[in-house]
């Protein structure tokens, strides 16, 4: 694994944990998380890309697709699905946000799981950019 994605890895795993931890903490972390979180039973590859193709974030800057999972709670799937600048760090939408959202899933479905080859990361390359 390169020094980039390492980072990158290191930057998922904290804001992983500062979820957990917010979820813990408050009864409705939603109105509290800098990102939007979503629960869903299933997660389908489909769903995915549909996400990110329709919630695209406007820049000039050609943004990248990642996709990072980690085993939760109980048994619970937590991803990170965000748009990646060309600095490989996480796009900051209009709001100061992170561009993107957390899921929550109870699981993934396999042609999703076989896109991971045993990793816990996808990165799609030339993801097409929004431009105002």
């Amino acid at each position: 694994m390169d020094s980039r994605r390492k980072a990158f890895m290191r930057l998922a795993s904290i804001t992983f944990d500062y979820f957990a931890e917010r979820t813990k903490e408050k009864s409705d972390a939603r109105s509290e998380c800098p990102i939007r979180m979503d629960r869903v039973g299933t997660l389908t590859l489909p769903a995915v890309i549909e996400y990110f193709t329709d919630n695209q974030p406007v820049t000039d800057a050609q943004t990248r697709w990642a996709l990072l999972k980690q085993t939760g709670e109980a048994g619970k799937i937590n991803l990170l699905q965000i748009y990646l600048g060309e600095d490989e760090k996480p796009v900051i939408d209009q709001r100061g946000a992170v561009a993107g959202r957390q899921i929550i899933a109870r699981a993934i479905e396999p042609e999703l799981e076989a896109a991971f080859q045993d990793r816990d990361l996808i990165v799609w390359e030339n993801a097409e950019t929004k431009k105002e």
